[in-house]
């Protein structure tokens, strides 16, 4: 029965891949917003989750502009996913076109460092775009660890997508050995940090409030000496994008636990700092403050 109703699923993708492909891509981009939108303000999914993280995060906001802010942000993840669906007629000339890379030096001096580098994103703006802009645009091998889908089928088909330009995929679980590889042949990895962490793991302030957050990226930074930039792709309007990194200073800290503690809080603070700036573009309806405990609010720089 869990086999015919991935089937299903899978039909379901195949059928709705295909009326996208027929489009053009700021109609398609149109869609995804607008299906997005109508299952937050009719069938009300995760409306209530996404203004409650809104509430906490912006106290001083009105309703008003929070239902907003909420509106925006679900339009994003839709005509992202709506987007990724797409990729198949997507090329490096339109990508070219369509993506400012507004730190294009910085990510080429790290990469001529030799020791490759982390980007670090966030579930914001259009992050599937980083990992095959970066490869097709800038002739940088990038591999980008992401989580399996439970069904195998529309898994395939997604990785398919995400792979088209050349750029890697390292499924999330035991692939240490595989990232430290990367790291070791000068290539970058991409990871986003912005996912709720176990319990177990070290507790620092996000929004004012405390929460588990994964260590990984700043051991790993500081274990190979790979430079870690925070990576956005930021929906721009028009069908535009602009891609910025962040260098995470940590030139200043040697491995050990508490400097991966403070190389951790430093790109959460920045990664807080890029949210508040562009509020609508960061996923707010996902459970990440599900562990989280009272905190003090994280300075922002201005």
């Amino acid at each position: 029965m869990k086999q015919l109703g991935h089937w299903f699923q899978y039909l379901l993708f195949l059928i709705a891949s295909a009326l996208l492909y027929l489009l053009p891509f700021r109609l398609v981009q149109w869609i995804g917003a607008r299906l997005s939108e109508f299952f937050y303000s009719i069938l009300g999914f995760r409306k209530s989750i996404t203004l409650e993280n809104l509430r906490y995060a912006f106290p001083d906001e009105s309703e008003e502009n929070l239902d907003r802010i909420a509106k925006e942000a679900f339009r994003n993840v839709g005509s992202t996913l709506a987007e990724l669906l797409w990729f198949p007629r997507m090329s490096v000339e339109m990508m070219r076109t369509m993506i400012v890379f507004e730190d294009e030096q910085l990510i080429r001096e790290c990469h001529r460092k030799g020791t490759g580098f982390i980007l670090l994103t966030a579930h914001f703006g259009n992050w599937e775009l980083i990992s095959p802009a970066v490869m097709a645009c800038m002739g940088i091998p990038v591999s980008a660890l992401y989580k399996q889908q439970s069904n195998r089928f529309i898994d395939r088909a997604i990785e398919r997508r995400r792979s088209r330009f050349g750029n890697t995929l390292v499924p999330l679980g035991p692939a240490v050995r595989e990232i430290v590889r990367t790291l070791q042949e000068g290539h970058a990895i991409l990871l986003a940090g912005d996912q709720s962490a176990p319990k177990e793991s070290i507790w620092l302030d996000f929004f004012g409030r405390s929460i588990p957050v994964f260590q990984g990226p700043a051991v790993l930074s500081l274990k190979t000496g790979a430079p870690l930039l925070l990576a956005f792709m930021i929906r721009e309007g028009n069908g535009m994008f602009r891609l910025i990194c962040r260098e995470v200073r940590g030139s200043d800290l040697s491995y050990s636990e508490e400097a991966s503690v403070e190389l951790t809080r430093r790109h959460l603070k920045e990664t807080e700092n890029m949210i508040r700036r562009y509020p609508e573009q960061w996923m707010w309806m996902h459970r990440r403050w599900k562990h989280a405990v009272g905190g003090v609010s994280l300075e922002v720089e201005t």
